[in-house]
């Protein structure tokens, strides 16, 4: 009996624990209000990872209306909208740089001492930036795809966060070549990856800051970030 009774208080504190941790939101940033326009980003799980989905004109739009504190991203967020203009949207993605270029449709066949690295050193990071059209559940069929409306404040707050993560050269992402499929690129990225920053934690960052209750706890994994998404910010 006792050993149930402490078996008991100790599950019982670590999803007390748990859920502390869980991210609350911003309902000032998130969702749109009803009659507002909402400016949409859906999140897509690749299934060893996520991308979130801005719209082209959306992105350039929040750059322009960037205070002059943050030209610096501004300007950078400005130029990847003007490089992908083709597109009605970009699906944006970070993560490990050697990861990525393993080019891998699946997280068990990148190579052991790759997927070691990444989690053990922190190491050096890339923007993977993909250029589509029309709805982009049919860009990804075979991807679970959310979308959720966030205020013009909580899109705004994404994409400053969005443009902070991307490195320039001579005042322009840098560019280090073509993606994994389409008109994709590479780009520099700030900040490294480690098993405390994943690209999952990075996308539930980029959420977070608009105001969505996207937590590091559950984002380590895309399936968790997708579960939080679909349980806690009723995604449309």
């Amino acid at each position: 009996m006792r050993f149930l009774r402490n078996s008991a208080i100790l599950i019982g504190g670590l999803l007390t624990a748990f859920w502390f941790s869980l991210a609350p939101g911003d309902p000032a940033l998130y969702p749109a209000k009803p009659g507002e326009k909402p400016w949409n980003v859906y999140v897509v799980d690749h299934g060893w990872h996520t991308g979130l989905i801005l719209r082209t004109d959306d992105i350039a739009a929040a750059a322009l209306a960037m205070p002059e504190e943050k030209a610096e991203a501004a300007g950078l967020l400005l130029s990847l909208a003007r490089i992908m203009g083709a597109g009605d949207w970009v699906e944006i993605g970070w993560g490990d740089e050697a990861f990525y270029f393993a080019d891998v449709a699946d997280a068990s066949e990148v190579p052991p001492l790759i997927g070691l690295r990444a989690l053990v050193v922190p190491t050096d990071t890339v923007l993977h930036v993909f250029p589509g059209l029309g709805d982009p559940a049919v860009a990804f069929p075979a991807s679970e795809t959310l979308k959720l409306e966030f205020s013009e404040a909580g899109f705004a707050a994404i994409a400053l966060a969005v443009g902070n993560a991307i490195a320039g050269k001579n005042g322009l992402p840098e560019d280090l070549g073509a993606g994994l499929y389409g008109y994709a690129r590479f780009y520099r990225a700030k900040g490294a990856y480690s098993a405390l920053r994943t690209c999952n934690n990075w996308a539930a960052e980029m959420l977070r800051a608009g105001g969505a209750p996207a937590s590091w706890a559950t984002s380590a994994l895309s399936s968790g970030l997708m579960a939080e998404l679909s349980l806690r910010a009723d995604p449309k």
